[in-house]
């Protein structure tokens, strides 16, 4: 499963997701700046605390489906797809869905961007 932009070191893809986590899922995710590590470059993002539990696949599944995603199982991967945009999620499984006391559901640490030309074949003949 890839995704465009993935595991190519593409800090403006990484960027992309990141506005697309806001857009979709209200994460808050902030960009806090560039950190030297082992000379290497490395983009530093913070995130607000959270205090939930994990989150059922059946409840991340209707949470999707509320914003216009669809659950696709491809292979032994679950994603969500919404082809309206061309746009994929993955990575929403129970640590990485809280649901905080008031119910609301918020998304930890998901990949979500346009599929690569091998996934997004795979997607439009599910």
């Amino acid at each position: 499963m890839s995704f465009v932009g993935e595991g190519d070191g593409n800090a403006l893809d990484y960027l992309k997701r990141i506005a697309l986590s806001n857009r979709f899922f209200d994460t808050n995710l902030r960009f806090e700046g560039v950190w030297l590590d082992r000379n290497e470059l490395r983009i530093v993002v913070s995130q607000r605390f959270v205090y939930g539990e994990n989150t059922s696949i059946d409840r991340i599944s209707v949470f999707m489906k509320e914003r216009g995603f669809e659950a696709c199982d491809v292979g032994a991967k679950r994603v969500y797809y919404r082809s309206a945009d061309n746009l994929v999620v993955a990575d929403l499984h129970e640590q990485n869905v809280l649901t905080a006391r008031d119910g609301a559901l918020f998304p930890i640490d998901v990949i979500i961007g346009k599929p690569g030309p091998e996934l997004e074949q795979v997607l439009l003949n599910l």
